[in-house]
């Protein structure tokens, strides 16, 4: 199952309401896509990409090192 969620579904796409947010936040899926991946892509060494909702339910991508989370 690990293995499986980490694989990239083809054809899948988000729900309309999460597109709606997705397009309000980042412009695009196209846009969110380019920046989560370059998010993740900059870490050195370990570390983890986050798609983020803050306490204004906007999203935001980040970056932690090693096991931090962004709850941490």
């Amino acid at each position: 199952m690990y293995w499986e969620s980490m694989s990239a579904i083809k054809d899948q796409v988000p729900s309309s309401k999460f597109t709606e947010i997705i397009n309000r936040d980042f412009e695009s899926l196209d846009k969110l896509n380019e920046l989560f991946n370059n998010t993740a892509m900059s870490r050195s060494g370990s570390g983890w990409a986050w798609l983020v909702k803050d306490k204004d339910n906007k999203l935001s991508v980040l970056s932690t090192a090693n096991q931090d989370t962004p709850l941490s």
